[in-house]
Order: C-alpha cells, then structure tokens, then sequence
C-alpha cells in the first residue's frame, strides 16, 4: 500500500465512541436548562400573584433555584423533576401559609416569626431535597437491579 491510497481517518469514524459522554452531558444540560424555565416561571407567578407574602415568595424562589441547580443535573427522567419541583413548591407554600397563620393568630410573635423563618424554611428545604435526592436515586437503582 502507497501512502496516497491510505485515507485520513476522520472524526465520524469515532463519533459512536465519543457519543455516549457527549449525550450525557448534553443531556443533563437540557434537564438543567429546561428546569431553570420552570423555576423562573414559577417565580415569576409567585412575584406578581398578589395574595403572596414576601416571605412566602423569597423562600420559594430560594427553593426553586437551589433545587434546580442540585436535582436537574442529575440522571432521570425530566417529568419527574418537574414533578418534585411542582410539589416541592406546594409543601413550601402551606409549610409558609401556617407560620402566616400562626402570626396572624399571634400564636407566635411576629419577632420570633422573623427570626426563626429562615431556619425553619431550610430545614423544609434541606428535608424535602434529601427526599428527592433519595427517590432520584432509589428510581434509577431500581430500573438497573
């Protein structure tokens, strides 16, 4: 063989090599751009819906943009995230309502009620993404075993 009848190998040779990671990555990338939709949607309803109060509003938005950056990178199916983020955003909502209520109430004052909101909405936070984290991985080991 002659140098000019070899062929220079070019990168569609190794494309299903090299697709595997590629998809993986692209993958997550959607899922976590797709999220940010939804979070910023989300959060746009709860800025110009009128019946929110603004620590009601700030804990969910701190919600949806923490749990999209940790949950929507990882493998799963994108329904799922969305779903999680949907009820997420609905356990906040009430977990909030009630601390509202409680204030309104003066069953807690309204001195306590600021000082402990921010602690008491990480720990529903902090709570339900190691749930979610957990059934994002208990789904994928259980499709695989």
């Amino acid at each position: 063989m002659t140098s000019e009848e070899t062929k220079p190998v070019d990168d569609a040779t190794f494309a299903p090599l090299l697709t595997l990671n590629d998809r993986k990555q692209n993958y997550r990338k959607i899922h976590l751009f797709s999220g940010l939709i939804c979070a910023a949607v989300i959060s746009m309803i709860i800025l110009i819906s009128t019946d929110f109060n603004y620590n009601i509003a700030l804990a969910l938005i701190v919600f949806n943009f923490i749990f999209v950056s940790l949950i929507f990178p990882l493998d799963g199916s994108l329904k799922k995230k969305a779903a999680l983020l949907a009820i997420g955003n609905i356990i906040g909502f009430f977990w909030n309502y009630l601390f509202l209520i409680a204030s309104s109430l003066e069953i807690m004052p309204h001195m306590l009620q600021v000082l402990l909101s921010p602690f008491l909405n990480l720990l529903w936070v902090v709570s339900y993404w190691s749930l979610s984290l957990s059934f994002m991985t208990h789904s994928g080991a259980h499709r695989e075993g």
